[in-house]
């Protein structure tokens, strides 16, 4: 009697480990395709606001060559440079819509301070370089190259400081899909 249930629980047995092993073996592969999946998906996302922040740059470094002309007496055509300034204003919309708030604002306040020089005459370049590298610095942390943030002198942005590396005393502003980086605060360069 004892081998006739054991005759009938063997083949149980191995059937139902059979389906262990199946379930599991599905359950391994679905999770490497989800973990794929998300790999892929946050790598188009990144591709997606380095290309808008790439326009942007070569939207607003078009209007640092009018300047650039302006400023050692050349001729510009207004026309073209109000098509310029239009395609800067929609490469910042784009930065904002597809990156992060600060990388965002930091683009807007690029854009503000180059429309300044151009349209409103701002004759000091201080503003327009601190912008620039204020964005820059955000478009780093937009991209995950926070290891890349040198410190500046602001009165000369092109100086780097070497010396010492500022501290914020505001919150870390974080992407919610970034890695976390063990809470460094990312450096404010606008004091």
């Amino acid at each position: 009697m004892a081998s006739d249930l054991t005759t009938q629980l063997l083949p149980f047995a191995g059937v139902l480990t059979g389906a262990a092993a199946t379930l599991m073996v599905q359950w391994i592969n679905l999770r490497s395709t989800l973990a794929k999946d998300q790999a892929q998906r946050l790598h188009s996302d990144r591709q997606e606001r380095k290309a808008a922040i790439v326009r942007f740059l070569d939207a607003a470094q078009r209007i640092e060559h009018l300047l650039a002309v302006m400023r050692q007496g050349g001729a510009v055509d207004q026309q073209k440079a109000d098509e310029e300034l239009h395609a800067m204003w929609l490469t910042v919309k784009e930065v904002v819509i597809t990156c992060a708030p600060a990388t965002g604002t930091a683009a807007d306040e690029y854009c503000e301070a180059l429309y300044g020089r151009a349209r409103r005459g701002v004759t000091d370049s201080t503003p327009k370089r601190i912008a620039r590298w204020e964005f820059l610095d955000a478009a780093r942390v937009e991209l995950g190259q926070e290891r890349y943030i040198a410190s500046r002198n602001l009165a000369d942005p092109h100086r780097l400081d070497t010396r010492h590396r500022p501290t914020s005393t505001a919150p870390a502003v974080q992407r919610p899909d970034a890695p976390d980086l063990g809470g460094r605060p990312t450096p404010d360069h606008s004091q």
